[in-house]
């Protein structure tokens, strides 16, 4: 009784706080809608930008994206990359060097051992002279060849100290790629809301940054094995903005299988608890507005409600089921009769109707952010993955709160 009791408590403070949240995003896209797709003027003098590309066993797909760099409607004069390449054991070292070799504004750097991605980005950083820097990941390409001109007009704000942009999944093939293209397309949408609340606070897969600022916060954290979630904090930590270009559009690996994508978003979740745990100050600090009182508190308020209330309407539904199949068992699974004399499995419709309703809200918001991005999702997808999203996502935490009440160590 005292677990139904407190079941429904947590269940209606969770459905009350998602959409609660939900509004929150409507609200603030309906005021915001005429400047989600806007970008700033370009600068009046286009500034020298260097693009790193870290890469490891990266020989399929270090060439487009280099390729994807060079071919930007950027001056060529102010543009130049560097790629680093972190003691790969592929034929990557070969591409990176023949892209050098042919192309003057390209340079090639190689680790003797591997370090990883931020030690390899630091390494690139050293050899940079331009007044701006970024990165791109070796298995990521800009879509389009005007990416880079409508991401520099943002740093006519002093104080933007990173520009991101949307981010795609390149293939959409397998169960797993379907899935984070529904929660791709969710976040671009959430990520640009963020920006209006000065409350963005991750550089993932690409982002541009001031120089002179990155040098002064000591570069990506070697030691952090989500740098670029570190760095967001670490800026917004400093009083820097991060803003972000919808238009400006990037296309990235996503896993293929289940067991990567899985592995994958406990890296990511882990990431997000450690470095909460560096960054403990911003939690409820008054000199962070929206990002320490409302983003960053509820991102544990809704999983910490969430991963109770599912474990509880799990075992709950299991022991619905358990009961019906006995109860039909003494009838001698009596098929005419099951049909006319249904057993009540003791489904609360109120409840349900409640979860369908924030179900529906967040669809509401992956259609929005959909449209935003030109993302085109069929109606099998959004009955199918949206309701799959939430589920996959409070599996994941629960697993991730599993290795840190462990101690398990940090897998890269």
């Amino acid at each position: 009784m005292l677990g139904n009791v407190l079941f429904g408590a947590l269940y209606y403070i969770l459905i009350y706080v998602t959409l609660f949240i939900s509004v929150f995003w409507f609200m603030i896209f309906f005021d915001k809608r005429d400047r989600m797709t806007k970008d700033p003027a370009n600068l009046k003098r286009t500034p020298g930008l260097t693009m790193i590309v870290p890469a490891y066993n990266e020989e399929k797909t270090l060439g487009r994206t280099v390729e994807s760099v060079l071919n930007q409607d950027y001056p060529r004069n102010k543009l130049k990359v560097i790629i680093v390449d972190d003691a790969s054991t592929d034929g990557t070292a070969d591409v990176g060097r023949e892209y050098a070799r042919k192309y003057p504004n390209v340079t090639f750097l190689r680790h003797r051992k591997n370090r990883r991605k931020a030690a390899a980005t630091n390494t690139g950083l050293r050899h940079v002279t331009t007044e701006l820097v970024g990165f791109i990941d070796a298995d990521t390409i800009l879509e389009e060849s005007d990416a880079l001109i409508r991401s520099i007009g943002y740093f006519r704000n002093k104080r933007t100290g990173s520009v991101i942009a949307t981010i795609k999944p390149m293939d959409t093939k397998t169960f797993s790629q379907k899935l984070q293209r529904i929660e791709y397309t969710f976040t671009a949408l959430v990520r640009k809301l963020l920006t209006f609340l000065g409350a963005l606070y991750m550089t993932p897969a690409f982002a541009l940054y001031r120089t002179n600022l990155v040098r002064q916060l000591g570069g990506w954290d070697e030691d952090n094995f989500t740098e670029d979630l570190e760095m967001g904090l670490k800026l917004q930590n400093s009083g820097y903005k991060i803003e972000m270009s919808m238009n400006a559009a990037v296309k990235t690996n996503t896993p293929a299988s289940f067991s990567k994508f899985w592995n994958q978003r406990i890296r990511w979740a882990r990431g997000f608890v450690y470095n909460s745990r560096k960054y403990t100050h911003m939690f409820f600090g008054k000199s962070f507005g929206h990002l320490g009182w409302f983003v960053l508190p509820t991102q544990y308020l809704v999983i910490l409600l969430a991963i109770p209330v599912f474990i509880y309407g799990f075992f709950d539904a299991l022991n619905s089921a358990y009961k019906a199949v006995v109860n039909y068992s003494l009838i001698g699974f009596d098929i005419p009769y099951i049909l006319t004399h249904p057993i009540s499995m003791n489904f609360n419709f109120f409840n349900l109707s409640l979860f369908l309703v924030t179900l529906v809200a967040l669809a509401a918001l992956i259609k929005l952010g959909s449209k935003q991005i030109n993302e085109k999702i069929n109606k099998f997808e959004y009955i199918l993955y949206i309701p799959l999203y939430p589920v996959v996502n409070i599996m994941v935490w629960m697993c991730v709160f599993y290795h840190e009440i462990r101690r398990s160590e940090y897998k890269w």
